[in-house]
């Protein structure tokens, strides 16, 4: 009897032991497993910090080319309104310059015109009046002669000229008083002759002034 109660002891002991080794064992194991598992964390840890700087890092790359977009978008729009300025200053510059050329041309009309005039209607009386004229550019020079009895030959003169639609009167020899008033009257009537006529007889005056 006792010797198989020592023997059950004796198993039961052995296979308590059996039991405690196979529970290290296991317990190394997970020991084991555990501490791989910390050093894959550890890993994943690095590696997602990694990639939250490499995220970061194109973060920042994206948004530099969005910038950069904004600003290409922003010089197109300043490019696209110089053009657009540019584009309205040449319409205004032609404009301007076919203004220019229309009043060139109109005051041309009206040179030719003058000129027509005065050799019709008024060179007829050239001999009798000692009237003469001279084109000077863009302009008429008016020289009268046979005022002075002493000085038949003595000139008498003015130069007249169209500019922006109005009668001019430059280089008036000798001065006469009553020259504002004449021309005034000339671009009121645009009547070049009786112009001309009232200009001899200012001309004259100034003959019994002296």
């Amino acid at each position: 009897m006792n010797q198989l109660l020592l023997q059950f002891s004796n198993e039961v002991i052995t296979l308590t032991n059996q039991q405690t080794q196979n529970h290290q064992q296991i317990l190394t194991s997970l020991s084991i497993n555990i501490a791989n598992l910390q050093t894959k964390l550890k890993q994943l840890q690095s590696t997602s910090s990694k990639i939250d700087q490499e995220l970061l890092l194109e973060t920042q790359k994206t948004n530099q080319i969005k910038q950069t977009v904004e600003n290409l978008k922003n010089q197109e729009t300043q490019i696209n309104l110089k053009f657009s300025q540019l584009n309205e200053d040449n319409v205004n510059e032609q404009l301007t310059f076919q203004n220019l050329l229309q009043q060139f041309t109109e005051n041309q009309r009206k040179y030719q015109w003058i000129e027509n005039e005065l050799n019709k209607g008024i060179c007829k009386f050239q001999k009798y009046l000692g009237l003469h004229f001279e084109s000077i550019q863009d302009s008429v020079k008016v020289i009268f002669t046979l005022l002075d009895r002493n000085d038949p030959y003595k000139q008498f003169y003015f130069t007249i000229a169209v500019r922006s639609n109005y009668y001019e009167v430059e280089n008036c020899q000798p001065k006469v008083s009553n020259l504002n008033i004449l021309i005034e009257r000339l671009n009121l009537t645009n009547d070049l002759a009786w112009f001309i006529r009232q200009m001899r007889k200012s001309f004259q005056q100034t003959l019994f002034k002296i």
